[in-house]
């Protein structure tokens, strides 16, 4: 949405959805959302 020439966007509250807004080099715009993303994740074993 723009705002007197200013673009607005909004993806909720950081603390309670864990959304952020980010831009790509190319200027396109995503929302990440940093739950879906940690369950992807793999434990690193420990080396010895």
């Amino acid at each position: 949405k723009e705002i007197n020439g200013i673009e607005y966007m909004n993806d909720g509250d950081w603390v309670e959805s864990c959304t952020a807004l980010v831009e790509s080099h190319d200027g396109s715009w995503d929302i990440v959302n940093y739950l879906h993303n940690i369950n992807k994740r793999k434990k690193i074993e420990k080396f010895s």
